[in-house]
């Protein structure tokens, strides 16, 4: 995804957050791209998980998740990753039942 589909919504976070950030914003819009075209690929609804729905609301969620924290609040590239990863796992992860389809946690530390 380096068409004009990722510089469309990587804007928003480029306005927001400063230059020394901006690599880092395209790689979680990317990172968001891609694990959610995962979680469609591999969370399809059953009878027993019919709330594994995922669409582009979920991918917009994520990104309005890290946009509500005011830029100086994050000031460090670290901290906005962090902020990510959390939005990635209450977006994503926490919709998901069991342990198995559950992402890893040591990912956060």
């Amino acid at each position: 995804m380096d068409g004009p589909l990722s510089k469309l919504l990587n804007m928003p976070l480029v306005l927001i957050y400063e230059t020394s950030s901006m690599l880092c914003t395209q790689m979680m819009v990317k990172a968001t791209m891609q694990i959610y075209e995962k979680a469609i690929l591999d969370f399809l609804p059953t009878p027993s998980k019919s709330h594994y729905v995922f669409n582009l609301r979920d991918f917009a969620r994520v990104m309005r998740g890290v946009l509500l924290v005011p830029a100086d609040r994050v000031t460090e590239p670290d901290k906005l990753i962090r902020l990510w990863i959390h939005e990635v796992y209450r977006v994503f992860n926490d919709r998901l039942t069991e342990d198995q389809d559950r992402f890893d946690r040591s990912l956060c530390s």
